[in-house]
């Protein structure tokens, strides 16, 4: 199984970690078509969100530019994450 990581990070500064792996989640089980999985879907993020080590900065805002927010490293992992 193979990923395309963009070298840049580009995220949604005003949301937080999960919000935005969350949101990515949610484009690929509409693009595949499959429905009913809202409750499996969040254990998911949980679960994916424990593994990167961003758990316990999940309800912080990812930030930008102009917004302070999360570290770059942690920036690079919510790209793994989605």
């Amino acid at each position: 199984m193979t990923a395309y990581v963009p070298q840049e990070d580009v995220h949604l500064g005003y949301l937080t970690v999960r919000e935005t792996v969350t949101f990515e989640q949610r484009l690929m089980v509409e693009s595949a078509g499959l429905s009913g999985l809202e409750a499996r879907m969040n254990v998911e993020v949980d679960e994916t969100l424990a593994l990167l080590g961003l758990d316990s900065i999940a309800e912080t805002l990812v930030g930008d530019a102009k917004l302070r927010g999360i570290s770059g490293g942690q920036k690079r992992r919510i790209s793994l994450a989605r």
